[in-house]
């Protein structure tokens, strides 16, 4: 009972890797003058971002290297199990 629980864990994660690796995450972010971003997108920002578009995940899920510190595009891995994971692509805009 417990390997096909796990099966079923690791069939919703696959489904959800899937959506997460369609879309586009964008983040809006106060900008000065030279297109400089004040402060960085972090973890937060981009759980909070696919909250938005109904994908619920917790911001340690999201792994980042470094925070986002530019605009334009980049991409972070979101571990869905310790096995599923999936590249989320990430626009930083100025707003």
């Amino acid at each position: 009972e417990a390997e096909a629980r796990r099966a079923k864990l690791r069939e919703g994660a696959t489904a959800l890797a899937a959506r997460i690796q369609a879309i586009t995450v964008r983040i809006p972010v106060k900008v000065g003058a030279e297109g400089r971003l004040f402060g960085s997108v972090n973890p937060l920002d981009i759980a909070a971002g696919l909250k938005a578009q109904g994908i619920d995940v917790q911001k340690q899920q999201v792994e980042m290297p470094h925070p986002i510190k530019e605009l334009g595009p980049a991409k972070v891995m979101v571990k869905l199990m310790a096995d599923v994971r999936a590249e989320l692509k990430v626009d930083v805009v100025g707003e």
